[in-house]
């Protein structure tokens, strides 16, 4: 399912999908008990977020240290994201760069910077 959200947004995706194929657990991973999975992809230019709800792609900036919450719109699975979702995953991710990347993530709003 993952594949054909992707493909849909992204015409990247062969490139990325032979890179998520071939990620290794390591440190731009986080794969945990509480049944979410965080990937660094597209060498720190986005983010797969995977949980029981589906799959996300997110814009994030490892070099400028943000994540555009604009990108968090739709799960793979064709329904929006809530509110509640999606304060949910940005919070998940915050942890996550705290204690895997060492850094805090900033959270932009694309939308917003272009009004």
């Amino acid at each position: 399912m993952i594949g054909k959200f992707l493909r849909m947004f992204n015409p990247r995706w062969p490139l990325l999908k032979q890179e998520i194929v071939h990620q290794h657990l390591g440190p731009f991973v986080e794969k945990n008990s509480a049944g979410y999975t965080i990937t660094i992809i597209c060498r720190g230019e986005q983010l797969l977020y995977r949980d029981d709800n589906g799959s996300l792609v997110l814009e994030i900036s490892i070099y400028g240290q943000w994540l555009d919450a604009a990108s968090i719109k739709k799960w793979d699975k064709g329904f929006g994201v809530s509110d509640a979702q999606r304060m949910m995953v940005i919070d998940r991710i915050k942890q996550y760069f705290e204690a895997y990347q060492g850094f805090h993530i900033k959270v932009v709003n694309s939308n917003e910077n272009l009004e």
